[in-house]
């Protein structure tokens, strides 16, 4: 068969799904109008709506890699949008250890 561009299988359906909603997610957090944003790391008591949109977002969007990779690693998934979907959930998890990683040096070396 070849590529095609939406996914058959149900988890195909479901990394789609959770991608979508981190994109989503992350545009509400950035162009969402009177949303107070923090400077720093999503502070929930600094922008308590602002921070719920960006982890929300990163939660969807790593869900949404894993998920994926499942897809096309047990069910054979071919669809691209499945594969559109892995890239922004890697990158996501990789900027969370990047940024604990920031923390832990900043509170260990003073």
């Amino acid at each position: 068969m070849g590529i095609r561009v939406f996914p058959q299988t149900k988890t195909g359906k479901w990394s789609v799904a959770l991608f979508v909603a981190a994109v989503l997610l992350f545009w509400a957090a950035v162009d969402w109008p009177g949303v107070v944003r923090s400077p720093d790391l999503p502070d929930f008591r600094v922008a308590p709506v602002f921070a719920g949109l960006i982890y929300l977002g990163l939660a969807s969007a790593i869900s949404a890699a894993l998920i994926g990779l499942r897809s096309i690693n047990r069910h054979h998934e071919k669809a691209l949008l499945v594969y559109i979907s892995i890239p922004l959930g890697i990158f996501c998890l990789v900027g969370i250890a990047v940024m604990l990683v920031a923390f832990l040096v900043q509170t260990m070396g003073g």
